[in-house]
């Protein structure tokens, strides 16, 4: 298990930095509609937000629309993917097939083209899927520009398309669910139970399923409650989580705490940075919420989502398959977590003044959520996202008085 979202090496960097002149090249904007480039994606935000409800469902089939997101929108998402991408366990070989769900203009295949060249030379079956053939189009351009040995294919449909092929070795819906729990009467859990199944039938016996949504609290409650049904299916959770036991981040209440990550921009191309902010949208973080769910291990029973039972020998803790309990951590006993929030204080102002700062983070482990607490050094040098493992004996009976979050002294 490793850390996630690690810093871009220099060949991604460099990449990134080429995507934007490309962009020119393939998609020049006259002179003339320039100027509107900030005004147009002010306004395609606000459809993708605010104004969701007005939005019409071909909006980016509309040139300055298009525009706007292959110049603004598109890029962001290939930044975020390149820095999740590299962290995950994702193996293909000669001949795998990848079915990429509401593609867009092909974010996943670029993301994946940039952050593993080890790739490019690897002969991969794309099957890219989006409602509006003008995006498509679009990324298909982009793709024939970047050498590699990967056949795309473009399929226009929407989600329960029928896909041609032998199963995908790598399902991918990236910022895809969304749209249906905001566009159609259906919540997060409903939007979930619905097309877990869907997924997981796309995908091989032994293929991954990865899902990126944007790192917002209807989001988190749709990832725990996809990560649920597809470990009734068999599928286990490999990242964000340390575990298959129960989901400690539901999401299900108001104020409740939620999966997600948040980072830092500044390794994102200037150019990007310039055009958030004459867009008015200035970016310093960036935020997700995902799931990269895994085949089934050996002696796994489906049925027992929030239980994920192992017949047999368990596997070790902070493994895709240690499975969760609500008893005690035994000494000697190895704890994994993932930290999840940024740090925060405690205490009270009163002890800030007398003692050195203590720090607290929340991460989410097999035991549920836990708040790591530690003087200030040593909570701020963990990464969001950040991996590690604790003594049972670390884990504290004193409970955080907010969340109801065991304690782990991190000293």
């Amino acid at each position: 298990m490793t850390n996630l979202f690690l810093p871009l090496n220099e060949p991604v960097r460099t990449d990134l930095e080429r995507l934007f002149p490309l962009l020119e090249q393939l998609f020049p904007i006259p002179g003339r509609f320039r100027a509107r480039l900030p005004q147009d994606v002010a306004e395609l935000s606000r459809q993708l937000t605010s104004e969701r409800p007005r939005r019409d469902a071909g909006y980016l089939g509309q040139k300055a629309l298009l525009s706007a997101y292959l110049h603004y929108f598109m890029p962001w998402n290939v930044f975020r993917l390149c820095r999740l991408l590299p962290a995950l366990d994702i193996e293909l070989n000669a001949g795998d097939a990848v079915t990429d769900l509401g593609s867009g203009p092909l974010t996943l295949p670029i993301a994946l083209w940039m952050c593993r060249p080890d790739l490019r030379e690897i002969p991969l079956e794309f099957r890219c899927l989006d409602r509006t053939a003008a995006i498509l189009d679009a990324g298909k351009r982009i793709m024939q520009a970047l050498p590699s040995q990967w056949k795309i294919r473009t399929i226009r449909g929407s989600l329960g398309e029928r896909i041609e092929g032998k199963p995908a070795k790598l399902v991918t819906a990236i910022n895809v669910f969304n749209e249906l729990f905001w566009d159609t009467h259906d919540g997060p859990r409903l939007v979930a139970e619905r097309y877990g199944p869907v997924l997981s039938a796309l995908a091989a016996e032994e293929g991954l399923i990865l899902i990126v949504e944007p790192g917002i609290p209807r989001s988190g409650e749709f990832i725990s409650a996809m990560r649920e049904g597809l470990l009734s299916l068999g599928r286990v959770p490999r990242a964000p989580c340390t575990h298959s036991a129960a989901c400690p981040l539901p999401g299900e209440r108001r104020g409740a705490k939620w999966c997600h990550f948040a980072f830092d921009t500044d390794e994102a191309p200037e150019a990007l940075h310039r055009l958030s902010r004459a867009a008015g949208l200035p970016k310093e973080r960036a935020t997700m919420s995902f799931l990269l769910a895994g085949p089934p291990l050996r002696g796994f029973r489906p049925g027992t989502a929030g239980k994920a039972e192992l017949a047999g020998k368990a596997e070790p803790a902070g493994t895709a398959g240690s499975a969760g309990s609500a008893g005690p951590v035994a000494i000697g006993h190895k704890l994994a977590f993932r930290v999840l929030s940024d740090p925060f204080p405690l205490g009270d102002k009163a002890t800030f003044s007398r003692e050195p700062l203590l720090l607290g983070r929340y991460a989410c482990s097999e035991k549920g959520l836990v708040l790591l607490r530690g003087q200030a050094g040593r909570i701020q040098g963990l990464a969001a996202g950040a991996y590690a493992e604790v003594q049972g004996r670390d884990l504290q009976r004193e409970r955080d008085k907010k969340s109801g979050a065991q304690i782990i002294n991190l000293m």
